[in-house]
This record gives structure tokens, C-alpha cells and sequence, in this order.
């Protein structure tokens, strides 16, 4: 089970790593995010896998992958097995 929670933050935070679990935070576009699921960058260990399902139920929660959208059944029926 991976418990997963949203923290809205003000546009000027800027994130610090301090226990060695990450080297660094990257801000993108949410385009961007949303493109490097079709795009196939998982393969290039842009994100670990792990990383993906809290990304791809965020992007579903929030609405910027509908029904409508190429992979969101993929994605959905994946999120909920």
C-alpha cells in the first residue's frame, strides 16, 4: 500500500534535500510530466516506478488526464489492480 498525499506549496518554495533519499527536485511543466508517460521516458529512469504511480494518480485526480486521453484507461485499470 503507498499512502500518497498533496501538499499545495506557494509558487516562490523551493525544496531542499536533506536525508540522502533524493539528490535533487526538478519543477516541470505539467505538459511535460504528462508527456514523459507517452513519450516513454520511464525506460530512461527519468522517474522510478514507484514514482510514476503517484504521478499518474495525481494527473487523474486532478483532471489532466480524462477519459478522453490516449492512455487514461491504461493508466486508471493499472492504479486500481
Amino acid at each position: 500500500v503507498l499512502f500518497c498525499y498533496d501538499l499545495e506549496l506557494p509558487p516562490d518554495f523551493v525544496p531542499t534535500p536533506v536525508d540522502n533519499e533524493v539528490s535533487s527536485f526538478q519543477l516541470m511543466p505539467i505538459q511535460e510530466v504528462i508527456d514523459s508517460f507517452q513519450g516513454g521516458r520511464r525506460l530512461d529512469k527519468t522517474y522510478k516506478a514507484n514514482d510514476y504511480l503517484v504521478l499518474a494518480d495525481f494527473l487523474v485526480r486532478r483532471g489532466y488526464l480524462r477519459p478522453e486521453d490516449d492512455l487514461y484507461y491504461e493508466i486508471v485499470l493499472n492504479l486500481r489492480t
